[in-house]
């Protein structure tokens, strides 16, 4: 008994095919035996055969009870005992079925089915970045284009779907997938399709699960010469690039944070203002970086470029599949190559007639740097790198003064760096939200004042002590005749809303950013080299300029006169900052406008 039990058991571990084979078996066994027993208790001679098929009727039709002649009560006695047997047949077939199908809705709602797709974009793993990277992608599209978008990871896929639809409004052109499974197994990405993809995003929060995907990877065909395909990760030790680039090739493009936050994070401190650009070139919203293939312009020269284009910014080209940011003047535009611009759309540029210009008018002389006072507040990873890129931006004869949350962070501090140019280092340990400790700096005496995120936090959200830091710093600044320029990284987005109620010139939400850069990159690898190119020192970057060091006098004039003035300079206008007022990235260049002492030009130019 026990042995039919176990194989019993064993048959219906196997699910609803062998079951309903199971069930038809014994109708049929069922049926043999009792039309046999109802032939011999005929009285009108019947067939066989015609007695088999009656009672089989009565099995498959319980509501088939009268219609032959010859019953006997043993007969009807049989024959009421089959359409019993017929009503439980179909009461099982029944929950085998809603079974099956029920089962099969399971299996979709946990999202293991395989996903039928071309050019798509995969992010693997889901945190708290991915919902950004899908808002990103919702921008990326207007209405007449479509992409599918299929997020794969080891969570609920219904959770995860619920909780994406919750923070991203749904939009027609983004059809948005999510999928469960193991991010680390060949087998689970090639029911991706990895291999057709657009595009493969590994969102993983530490290097180890990022190098395990990509080993994983690496026996797929994404990284063959054959597939359309690309891949972006973050790497956040600077020891592991070497191995995530080694296992992608050429076809990966690797995001070391700690570089990106300190390289974005030092400049937004030195110039607020920055921080806002970066926040809106690094993003499918507002004015953006555009690839542009237009035949017409083969045969003309950078500078023509720079200086007919209207409602778009040149910023550089791409010749040869390499991207070169405010390339030499004369460079000609050729077959195969494409302009690198800021603007809201990709086609809303527009020729115009070379405008005239007043070389008279240009202030030629360098423009003079001046030594810094800066403070900073908190401590993490990122702050020596940070305070390292600060220094080569600074100018001689600038001094920094730092107040650090504890002894251990000033020890991991003097170890990260032994060597700077700053004039004098002062280092202050002591709380870094505490009004007295603030008060006792002098804050009124610094150009800047720098808040980081503390790393050491336990019991708080890191934003927290910064936000109480900001607190106070803007109400013991409130009555100064001086104030320096105050700028701060967040962490949670959310947090943001709160510095509507103090005075600060900048803020970073660091991991935003850095979601949306991943984005761009996604859509287009060759995002990764000009934003590169425009973070990095030895390269051609963002400045936020004197108006006044490039046209002697303050008189009303059209923009293209910056323009011009500027690239007689060796570098490239894309926008202007009106003092304590928002940056206008790729204004109308007609446009005629008086700048003040304090005014500023966005320049993308080789140093300062």
């Amino acid at each position: 008994m026990n042995k039919i039990r176990y194989h019993f058991d064993n048959l219906v571990s196997k699910g609803t095919g062998p079951l309903l084979a199971l069930l038809t078996s014994v109708t049929l066994v069922f049926v043999l035996i009792v039309g046999s027993t109802a032939f011999f208790l005929r009285t009108d001679g019947a067939p066989y055969f015609e007695t088999l098929w009656y009672t089989f009727n009565h099995v498959v039709d319980p509501g088939y009870l009268f219609g032959e002649g010859g019953e006997t009560v043993p007969f009807l006695i049989l024959m009421t005992l089959s359409t019993f047997w017929g009503v439980m047949v179909y009461s099982l077939i029944i929950s085998f079925v809603a079974a099956a199908l029920n089962k099969k809705i399971q299996l979709l709602q946990s999202g293991r089915s395989e996903v039928f797709a071309k050019n798509h974009i995969v992010i693997l793993d889901y945190n708290e970045s991915v919902p950004i990277m899908i808002s990103e992608l919702n921008e990326a599209y207007d209405s007449n284009e479509r992409q599918v978008v299929v997020i794969f990871s080891d969570q609920d896929a219904l959770d995860i779907h619920q909780h994406v639809r919750s923070i991203v409004p749904k939009k027609k052109q983004l059809k948005l997938l999510v999928r469960k499974g193991n991010i680390h197994l060949k087998k689970d990405l090639e029911k991706m399709h990895v291999d057709d993809a657009q595009s493969v995003i590994i969102a993983s929060l530490n290097d180890v699960s990022t190098i395990k995907t990509l080993l994983a990877l690496k026996q797929t065909r994404i990284f063959d010469a054959s597939t359309p395909g690309h891949v972006v990760c973050l790497i956040r030790e600077k020891k592991n690039i070497h191995t995530a680039k080694e296992l992608g090739g050429e076809f990966i493009e690797v995001v070391y944070v700690a570089e990106l936050k300190s390289k974005i994070l030092s400049r937004s401190a030195l110039h607020p203002g920055l921080s806002s650009i970066y926040k809106n070139i690094f993003s499918f919203v507002g004015e953006e970086i555009h690839f542009i293939e237009d035949k017409t312009f083969e045969g003309q020269s950078f500078k023509d470029l720079l200086l007919t284009l209207n409602h778009t910014a040149p910023i550089g080209l791409i010749k040869a599949g390499k991207a070169h940011i405010n390339p030499p003047a004369e460079t000609v535009y050729g077959a195969g190559d494409a302009l690198i611009t800021i603007a809201k759309t990709k086609n809303g540029y527009q020729f115009q007639a070379a405008p005239p210009v007043d070389a008279s008018l240009w202030n030629k002389a360098p423009y003079k740097h001046t030594g810094r006072t800066i403070l900073t507040i908190g401590y993490n990873t990122s702050t020596p790198y940070v305070i390292k890129d600060m220094e080569s931006m600074a100018g001689d004869g600038s001094h920094l003064v730092m107040l650090l949350p504890s002894q251990a962070s000033l020890q991991h501090f003097n170890e990260s760096h032994t060597k700077f140019r700053f004039e004098s280092i002062t280092p202050h340990v002591d709380s870094t939200y505490s009004r007295s400790v603030l008060e006792a700096l002098d804050l009124p005496r610094f150009d800047t004042i720098a808040i980081f995120a503390n790393d050491d936090v336990t019991e708080e959200h890191p934003d927290s002590e910064s936000l109480m830091t900001l607190l106070h710093i803007h109400n013991i600044l409130v009555n100064a005749k001086e104030r320096p320029s105050v700028v701060i990284e967040i962490e949670d987005a959310q947090n943001t809303e709160a510095l509507a109620y103090v005075n600060v010139d900048d803020f970073l939400v660091s991991h935003t950013l850095i979601s949306k850069i991943m984005t761009q990159i996604a859509e287009n690898r060759f995002a990764h080299q000009v934003i590169k190119e425009l973070i990095n020192d030895t390269g051609q970057e963002f400045y936020l300029k004197r108006a006044e060091a490039y046209i002697k006098t303050a008189t009303p004039l059209p923009l293209h006169m910056y323009k011009a003035a500027a690239l007689a300079k060796k570098q490239v206008m894309v926008g202007y900052q009106p003092y304590q007022s928002e940056v206008i990235l790729n204004p109308d260049f007609n446009e005629v406008i008086t700048f003040g002492p304090k005014d500023r030009l966005v320049v993308i130019a080789l140093e300062q």
